[in-house]
């Protein structure tokens, strides 16, 4: 320190104040630019761990919403499962029911014909009976 105040001794003071002013101004600015430096890159930490923060609750929002969705897809699957369980039950039951119906439609045209004969014999018969009935009154009154 001695040999800076001796180097400094036959210097006006001018310089001395001016040297003394540079060496401030430098120092201040020096200084403000590592804290600046230090309050950024802590700014910047700050902003990261929010940000990481932010997305690790969106990943979890995520991650709930895709497993409501999955449980609701599985209950649809069952759903439609259950559904076609029983179309293929009614299916069954409609095919039986056709065939049923045929069955019946079948016998009833058979008993039609049947009836459509019985009348044509039921006609015969009495065609023969007013026949026979006709033919014996004459012969009641003519006696």
């Amino acid at each position: 320190m001695e040999e800076l105040f001796a180097a400094t001794k036959g210097a006006p003071w001018y310089v001395l104040m001016s040297t003394a002013a540079f060496a401030s101004v430098f120092l201040f600015f020096f200084v403000r630019k590592f804290i600046s430096a230090q309050g950024v890159g802590s700014a910047d930490d700050k902003a990261t761990l929010t940000g990481i923060g932010i997305f690790k609750d969106l990943v979890e929002e995520l991650k709930d919403q895709l497993k409501s969705e999955q449980a609701a897809k599985t209950l649809a699957e069952q759903r439609a499962d259950e559904l076609l369980l029983k179309y293929s039950d009614l299916s069954g039951q409609v095919a039986a029911m056709r065939l049923q119906i045929e069955h019946q439609t079948d016998l009833i045209t058979k008993q039609d014909t049947t009836i459509v004969a019985l009348r044509d014999e039921l006609k015969s018969f009495k065609e023969r009976y007013y026949a026979t009935a006709n033919a014996s009154a004459p012969a009641a009154t003519a006696s």
